[in-house]
């Protein structure tokens, strides 16, 4: 997969997107940039993180951002091996942004920022301690450095640290695997669509008939539950509208159990009439949502239309 995450912020409360995330601290919902919700705080240590699974030695991760002031030194994104930083985007004088390792400056922008307006911000790092390269694009201008961009003794990153403090929207983080999405998506956009109507449903609304109605993010408001294995419900969707090319779409599910014992749930997509699931997580005592990537549709390995997707069905089935 090359889709490691992405996140337009739009579909979970400001404490669900710091679990999505997997760790975080003082975010803040504020409106998008064109539609929905972005993060913020004005905060210095506001933050999202996540940790991944695996070691990568080159990624590209996108978001767009809006500066609420010009402080020089500000991070706006680091890549971390550990907890250790690699490589960071700062805010220098008069709005350019730098490149740094861990602190080192590596290379400026020749494109300044305006405090108040939105960029759509790209970095791609390859990481080596002596013929690593690093890219930052701001709109699409690329600033360019090539030499040590391995702060630490090891020539990867595993772990991705978006600060807050500025407005952020529409983050994605790809690797360099696989035939799509392994390089610069340029500006992207995501979209959050929420259930709007039942298809084939078996748990059970806490109340009223009505399963995509409870299927929101709003705790224990509204929610579906289920003792049996095996049982699912899909939706239907917000209608899709065409945006440009889909490069990936992302189930999210947020669940938790209220018992001993283990219990995960996966993602569910409907195409072509046939349910495809992703991989099982496991529900924990807390809501923590969690998602699963396609970048194609598992029915036929097309890329998805928005045409499909007023067609097919997106859910969820309770594994064990």
């Amino acid at each position: 997969m090359a889709d490691l995450f992405h996140d337009g912020f739009d579909h979970l409360t400001a404490a669900d997107t710091i679990a999505f995330w997997g760790a975080g601290s003082s975010v803040n919902l504020a409106a998008g940039r064109w539609s929905g919700y972005c993060i913020y705080s004005g905060a210095g240590t506001a933050n999202v993180s996540r940790l991944f699974g695996s070691n990568y030695a080159t990624l590209t991760v996108g978001f767009a951002c809006k500066l609420q002031s010009i402080t020089v030194g500000d991070i706006l994104f680091e890549y971390l091996d550990a907890g250790s930083r690699q490589i960071e985007i700062r805010v220098a004088a008069s709005g350019y942004l730098t490149i740094t390792r861990n602190g080192t400056l590596l290379a400026t922008s020749t494109t300044a920022l305006l405090v108040s307006q939105w960029y759509y911000l790209e970095l791609k790092v390859s990481f080596d301690p002596s013929s690593g390269s690093a890219e930052l694009r701001i709109n699409g201008h690329a600033t360019t450095f090539s030499g040590n961009t391995s702060a630490t003794s090891h020539a990867y990153a595993n772990q991705i640290y978006l600060h807050c403090y500025h407005y952020v929207d529409d983050f994605y983080c790809f690797d360099d695997s696989g035939a799509i999405n392994n390089t610069f998506a340029g500006e992207c956009r995501i979209v959050a669509y929420v259930p709007t109507a039942d298809d084939a449903v078996q748990w059970n609304p806490n109340t009223g008939t009505n399963h995509a109605c409870a299927a929101t993010d709003d705790g224990d408001t509204g929610y579906n539950s289920t003792d049996t294995p095996g049982q699912a419900d899909t939706f239907a969707m917000t209608t899709a509208t065409d945006l440009g090319p889909i490069l990936a779409i992302g189930v999210v599910v947020n669940h938790r159990k209220d018992d001993v014992g283990t219990v995960q749930t996966e993602a569910v997509v409907k195409s072509g009439g046939t349910s495809y699931y992703g991989v099982a997580a496991d529900a924990l005592s807390a809501y923590v949502p969690f998602e699963t990537i396609w970048e194609v549709d598992p029915h036929d390995a097309n890329s998805f239309t928005p045409a499909k997707l007023n067609t097919e069905f997106f859910g969820y089935n309770r594994a064990t």
